[in-house]
């Protein structure tokens, strides 16, 4: 197994000739806004990879062999614990992952003259806003580590990124961000803080980014664990359609690395 050089990062698209799930922020690795590692399975000629994300998400691509698998997850489970991105079928036997999650991704988005986002825009409750993301709010949003670890740094991501938190006040009570952009497509994540959820307050911030995403020409893209019904009807209801299944292979971190 062989690390790559961040200059050659660029190359292993070709390895990923079906965009796989979570394809934006596999692509945002490609083009440097995402931090990660890159490994491939020979020096000359490779036939395989396998790109590690900071954040933890993991992407085989080529025709990677039983043994580069195993020998590859072996290797990235010492430094952090994995989420292994894998199409529906069979996973590997051997590491066997500690679980499997099974999750859907929506990759299209029909809005018909963007009346969706005007209807969740219009369930702004009152005395409220919708500010974008600069320095001083990213210090008090749930999410900002997350981001964090997305982009690299705080200033990657106000660099490469934005989000929109909704304000009662000057109290944040829900958060959306646009971590992962690649592919002509952008990833979005949202959350409510607990104690106000269930009043639609996610919908209202991700319409206005969603609106800002399409604004600079991508699309936007909606993942969420299949469980999720929450994030599901919220996806519809923004209108995502054309849910596929996946799954994430869940492996803790070695136990060897973690008592050395």
């Amino acid at each position: 197994m062989f690390q790559l050089q961040p200059e050659q990062f660029g190359e292993l698209r070709d390895f990923f000739v079906v965009a796989p799930p979570n394809a934006p922020m596999l692509h945002a690795f490609f083009d440097g806004r995402s931090p990660g590692r890159a490994f491939v399975d020979r020096a000359e000629r490779p036939t395989a990879c396998v790109v590690a994300m900071n954040y933890s998400f993991v992407f085989f691509g080529g025709r990677p062999s039983g043994d580069f698998v195993r020998q590859a997850l072996a290797y990235l489970r010492r430094d952090q614990f994995l989420h292994v991105v894998w199409p529906t079928g069979k996973p590997p036997k051997q590491p066997a992952p500690d679980h499997a999650v099974e999750r859907i991704e929506f990759r299209q988005r029909i809005d018909f003259a963007g009346a969706r986002l005007r209807e969740a825009q219009q369930r702004m409750p009152a005395g409220a806003r919708v500010a974008r993301i600069d320095a001083k709010l990213l210090e008090r949003c749930l999410w900002r580590e997350e981001a964090v670890l997305a982009a690299g740094s705080w200033s990657e991501f106000l660099l490469h990124g934005f989000g929109f938190c909704l304000l009662l006040g000057e109290q944040i009570v829900a958060e959306a961000y646009s971590c992962f952009w690649g592919l002509e497509r952008v990833e979005i994540a949202t959350i409510t803080h607990g104690e106000h959820r269930g009043r639609g307050y996610a919908g209202v911030v991700c319409a206005h980014l969603i609106d800002a995403c399409e604004k600079v020409g991508f699309s936007t893209y909606w993942s969420c664990d299949a469980d999720n019904v929450a994030s599901r009807r919220l996806a519809a209801r923004l209108g995502f359609a054309d849910p596929q299944d996946y799954r994430l292979l869940r492996y803790r971190r070695s136990v060897l690395a973690a008592t050395a």
